[in-house]
């Protein structure tokens, strides 16, 4: 079925419920990122795939509102559909609430689920939509209720994570949890997004591509606590194990009677920026909004497992090595499809120890596609890599011992000046974010112009953030921390010790090339007391092709130089003798 007629089933049931519009959220009941194939409405309803944005179906006209980071592979998607592109947070361009205040009537009313939006959410959007007197709905999902051949919610075990590996047990987790619930007056702890769960329980699972996560909830005591989630994906070793931990185990849909039963003299901790208004409103108890404790628990990588995220980065490099040496070699014999490249990287990433699959889709762009900052090329859609041109490589592994997110952008024949000198702005704003000495207490929107600064200087810039949280096998964008140009959670978050963020400043030249240069730092303790660094995790080789060495000033040819030995150090070990000698050759000294 067309989108288009979608479109038309969808306004159907609107006309039967006197809806004038209708809100998709790109949202399951957790506000995950990656979702269930059940939860992507709107993907279905729109036809766009990218992993942020929303929807909005009137009943003339409508529209979707998603970030630059998606702005050409929207315009593709989205053509035929009767949608309209609006670009977030470019000047000019009207709101979700503006757009549907200039489009409805007085008294119109506005639809959306109450599993796929949040309190905070629907707080920003009552307190617009009001002036105009337009109402808000928030309960029936309608487009479900036209959706004839949704996916089944995923109901795959869940396995513990190995306690080698763990940077605590479970017991220590929940006392650090508890403790903060005695600071906090809280008689519960209600844990909504999956990769907390996961965390706090030591468990993973694969309900989600590409994040280790299982659909749950977990409603947290001082005295035990109680998952909610479909019983037949726990096994029976799990549940005595989690027995021990006085974890008991109900139904996932039981969570919402499970609300209402607590006391309202009792109180309960909620993130109103990640539970769902189906189960906000039915807590009768007294709650108490405040960002999810776990988040900064899990985003503090203890010294314990250093050890094991350095080993998950050197396998992870050696995979990189052989799968770009592959793509090298088999080019001047016949092209090679973008889809064949990622593939390939996953094959080889899967050789090795530890690998539970992939971070993230691949991001494998070979010219214009490079510029299209999330582009995900398909078996259907792939251009085929040539020896020519510029190519651009983001992946990550999930592995027992960590998770990467690497990129590099490769020019497999002769770039020119232009591309050399746009290449080498990059990589000195990553260099710049590398060397970075700090005060404790500084925070990503003070560091993200550093990776800027260089392309300021001649007038260029990218539209997307310098830099996002890291999971521990976990999830790969990981809050609360990042490098970002404005002041959100992850532009006001302090970088603290043990924090692991991506670094990946780019460059993107609409129809003819993307750049990026990314690597993963971990935040530790600088000489300077009271002061912070960053250690570089990441171990692949840069393009040497592409770096006008000229640019580069003495003590970023330095950093360069110390850690393409670095690299080579470090993988060398891992490989073959005809490798190590091809390694060598990428690392040699500038």
């Amino acid at each position: 079925m067309s989108v288009s007629k979608r479109i038309d089933n969808l306004r159907l049931k609107m006309n039967s419920k006197n809806a004038q519009a209708v809100i998709v959220h790109g949202a399951d009941p957790h506000q995950s990122e990656y979702l269930p194939n059940h939860w992507k409405a709107r993907e279905w309803i729109s036809g766009f795939t990218g992993s942020f944005g929303i929807v909005v179906i009137g009943m003339e006209s409508a529209g979707l509102w998603t970030d630059s980071r998606y702005f050409i592979q929207a315009e593709e998607e989205l053509e035929g559909s009767g949608i309209d592109l609006f670009k977030w947070g470019v000047k000019g361009e009207p709101s979700v609430t503006e757009w549907l205040i200039e489009n409805l009537d007085t008294g119109s009313t506005v639809y959306t689920a109450a599993d796929a939006i949040t309190p905070k959410q629907k707080k920003s959007y009552l307190e617009k939509l009001k002036k105009s007197n337009i109402n808000l709905q928030i309960g029936e999902d309608l487009v479900g209720d036209t959706w004839s051949d949704r996916p089944e919610v995923p109901a795959n075990s869940i396995y513990l994570f190995d306690g080698k590996f763990a940077q605590q047990s479970r017991g220590e987790k929940l006392t650090e949890m508890r403790k903060i619930m005695r600071e906090k007056e809280a008689d519960y702890v209600l844990v909504v997004a999956l990769d907390e769960v996961a965390y706090l329980l030591n468990l993973r699972g694969s309900d989600v591509d590409c994040n280790p996560v299982f659909l749950s909830y977990l409603l947290v005591g001082h005295t035990g606590a109680t998952l909610f989630i479909n019983q037949n994906k726990v096994g029976p070793d799990i549940e005595s194990d989690l027995r021990k931990s006085e974890v008991e185990i109900k139904p996932y849909d039981s969570i919402h009677l499970q609300l209402e039963r607590l006391p309202a003299e009792q109180s309960i901790l909620v993130d109103p920026s990640v539970i769902n208004c189906g189960i906000y409103d039915k807590i009768k108890a007294n709650r108490i909004e405040e960002r999810s404790p776990v988040v900064h628990m899990k985003a503090i990588k203890h010294s314990s497992v250093h050890g094991h995220i350095r080993q998950a980065m050197a396998r992870d490099g050696v995979a990189l090595f052989r799968a770009f040496n592959w793509l090298k070699s088999t080019i001047p014999k016949r092209p090679v499809k973008e889809s064949e490249l990622a593939d390939k990287i996953a094959e080889c990433r899967a050789a090795h120890p530890h690998y539970k699959g992939e971070s993230f889709p691949a991001i494998v762009g070979y010219k214009g596609n490079g510029a299209i900052v999330h582009y995900k090329p398909t078996v259907e859609n792939s251009s085929s890599i040539t020896p020519d041109g510029m190519l651009l490589i983001d992946s990550g592994g999930q592995y027992l011992d960590g998770t990467t997110d690497t990129t590099r952008t490769l020019h497999l024949s002769t770039p020119t000046p232009d591309q050399k000198r746009n290449f080498t702005l990059v990589l000195k704003g990553m260099i710049a974010l590398s060397t970075a000495v700090f005060p404790e207490g500084t925070t990503g929107v003070q560091l993200d112009i550093l990776a800027r600064n260089p392309l300021w200087q001649e007038g260029l810039n990218f539209g997307h953030g310098t830099g996002h949280g890291v999971g521990y096998f976990l999830n790969v964008h990981e809050p609360p921390q990042g490098f970002v140009p404005n002041l959100s959670e992850r532009g006001t978050t302090p970088i603290e010790e043990g924090m692991i963020t991506s670094n990946e400043p780019g460059y993107y030249r609409q129809g003819e090339y993307g750049i990026r240069c990314e690597n993963l730092v971990l935040c530790q303790k600088s000489i300077h007391d009271g002061f912070y660094c960053f250690e570089t995790l990441t171990l692949y080789p840069f393009d040497k092709k592409l770096i006008e060495v000229d640019l580069l000033s003495p003590d970023e040819l330095f950093w360069l130089n110390k850690y393409h030995q670095q690299v080579f150090n470090q993988l060398s070990p891992l490989l073959e003798e005809d490798e190590i000698k091809q390694l060598a050759r990428e690392c040699e000294l500038i």
